[in-house]
């Protein structure tokens, strides 16, 4: 098969690292010299209070804003930022970043291990009817809108863990999170 699906049943809920919420882990790439830490992990996150991101050192940590207005960040330097739906950040892990809560919201986090692979983070707005060619080492995780590859429709908040090149159609317009490894 070119791809799998995960779905948000098989999605797992677990608490946030420093213990101040719940993330909702989509897929995992385990390191296998060292069990409990990853290579590459795709996640999602409600942020509804104002205090400190999990420190991840030795990760490379991308995030996208995918529901609420904005999410306001302030770095370990000070300096302040403002994400809008579908805005993105990259950052290292071992960073100290506070979120700002004005009102909830809720992102989506790819987090790579330095020096094993790059993570290229898109999303994507895929008219109905349109097509969308994806190659290998590529994952795809469907906000919103039906995507179908041959002759299987998969729904909205559907993880695609891509194998070979293939080819897909949006049934309708749809929001996607694309990523790919290199």
């Amino acid at each position: 098969m070119n791809c799998t699906w995960i779905n948000p049943t098989d999605f797992k809920r677990q608490s946030w690292k420093n213990g101040q919420g719940e993330t909702l882990e989509l897929f995992r790439i385990s390191d296998t010299q060292i069990p409990d830490k990853f290579l590459f992990r795709l996640s999602m996150a409600k942020i509804d209070t104002t205090g400190p991101f999990s420190l991840f050192p030795g990760i490379d940590r991308q995030l996208v804003l995918i529901e609420g207005e904005n999410l306001n960040l302030q770095r370990e330097n000070g300096e302040k930022c403002q994400l809008k739906k579908y805005d993105c950040i990259s950052f290292p892990g071992e960073e100290k970043i506070r979120s700002l809560v004005t009102v909830p919201c809720q992102d989506f986090n790819v987090m790579t291990k330095r020096g094993w692979k790059k993570a290229n983070v898109k999303v994507l707005h895929i008219p109905k009817r349109g097509t969308l060619k994806l190659s290998k080492n590529t994952f795809l995780y469907q906000l919103n809108g039906d995507l179908k590859y041959q002759e299987t429709t998969k729904p909205e908040k559907t993880l695609w863990c891509i194998t070979s090149d293939i080819e897909i159609e949006s049934l309708s317009d749809s929001i996607s999170i694309l990523i790919h490894l290199t």
